[in-house]
């Protein structure tokens, strides 16, 4: 198994903050709390999908599904965390 390392940290922040973000605004612009979970998720993965094709494209590099973990993990709990901020604040 691989061992956690600062990079894995940095996938599960960046992934966070993008669904985090985008989960909070939708949240606080839609009735429905699908939108902003599913809003939230999707942007935070795309993210992360994007950064492992680039990686992939790159000589050297390749595409890393331990990456793509953190990466499902970081957007997961930013989604999530974007429709408290709904529950929170209403």
């Amino acid at each position: 198994m691989k061992k956690f390392e600062f990079t894995d940290a940095l996938h599960i922040v960046a992934c966070l903050l993008c669904a985090f973000v985008v989960s909070a605004i939708l949240a606080h612009t839609t009735t429905e709390p699908t939108p902003c979970i599913l809003g939230g998720w999707l942007s935070g993965m795309f993210l992360g999908v994007g950064k492992e094709f680039g990686d992939s494209r790159a000589s050297g590099n390749s595409w890393s599904w331990s990456d793509m973990l953190y990466n499902f993990i970081g957007a997961t709990a930013g989604c999530w965390g974007g429709f408290l901020t709904y529950a929170i604040w209403v």
